[in-house]
């Protein structure tokens, strides 16, 4: 008994639950289990399972007149038995039936345990086949999100390109070059932009320096006095920047374009004076 594999132990646990083992094999799973705390989960599953097997046949009624002839049966057995001269004949040893009864129970068990395990296996291959799909589908969503955002930058750039191909679309900037922001040169430049679109394009020249804490915003002044929000940007040291603006609605519902400095990441609304601006008229 003590050169039995993982293998043979598996196979006694069915019979194990169902109390079905002989003395030695018994005391050789007993044996086991002590000195594997582990398999106790598999003891436990096997009578989860086996419990619920029980439950699993439908009930069936009795065919007609089966009381009768079990009631019949039982008064038959009750009467005296004849006495009979021939030798009675031998029984045939219980040790064969109840073997006979304990393989089947074997049999049983080790049938529902292959089911048990097989479950097991294929929930656990199915979740990986899960894992690996999301898996799969997040990485996708990330190459088509790329994908986009390279159309979309490929087509702002073929607009760009025909506004600032096209003097027709330049407007140059105003400033206020007296003001609290003039600079030696006086903040300038030009913004690029069709009145039937909405993606545009500023340029700034020679703005001046914010702190740290203030960044320049656009706004787009519609005719009722209402401001949009075009965006915010930084210049570099020079003061220069080159600014792709996305209007909400196209440049023709708005009056003006201007830009103003306010405290970061921006104001829901101008909070000082135009640097520059132009009329979209």
């Amino acid at each position: 008994m003590n050169d039995r594999s993982h293998e043979t132990i598996v196979e006694l646990l069915p019979a194990y639950v169902l109390g079905a083992l002989d003395p030695d094999e018994l005391g050789f799973v007993e044996a086991y289990l002590a000195a594997h705390p582990e398999a106790h989960g598999e003891v436990e599953e096997l009578r989860e399972t086996l419990g619920l097997l029980a439950f699993a046949a439908p009930r069936l009624a009795p065919p007609p007149g089966a009381k009768a002839a079990l009631l019949e049966r039982v008064e038959r057995l009750a009467a005296p038995m004849p006495v009979r001269r021939e030798p009675t004949p031998l029984r045939p040893p219980l040790a064969e039936p109840a073997r006979f009864a304990r393989r089947g129970w074997l049999a049983f068990a080790a049938v529902a345990a292959a089911v048990v395990f097989a479950l097991v296996g294929w929930n656990a291959a199915l979740q990986r086949q899960i894992g690996a799909a999301q898996g799969q589908a997040t990485t996708l969503d990330a190459q088509v999100n790329t994908l986009n955002s390279q159309l979309s930058a490929q087509a702002d750039a073929a607009a760009l390109g025909r506004l600032v191909g096209d003097q027709r679309f330049a407007r140059p900037l105003s400033s206020a070059a007296d003001g609290a922001y003039a600079s030696s040169g006086g903040p300038a430049g030009y913004t690029y932009l069709d009145l039937q679109g909405n993606v545009g394009l500023l340029n700034c020249y020679w703005m001046p320096t914010l702190a740290p804490n203030q960044v320049y915003q656009i706004w787009l002044l519609r005719a009722d006095g209402r401001r949009d929000n075009g965006g915010t940007f930084t210049v570099d040291p020079r003061g220069n920047a080159s600014v792709v603006v996305r209007a909400p609605a196209t440049f023709g519902t708005y009056t003006s374009i201007g830009v103003t400095a306010e405290p970061a990441p921006g104001s829901t609304g101008p909070t000082t004076p135009r640097v520059v601006w132009a009329d979209l008229n």
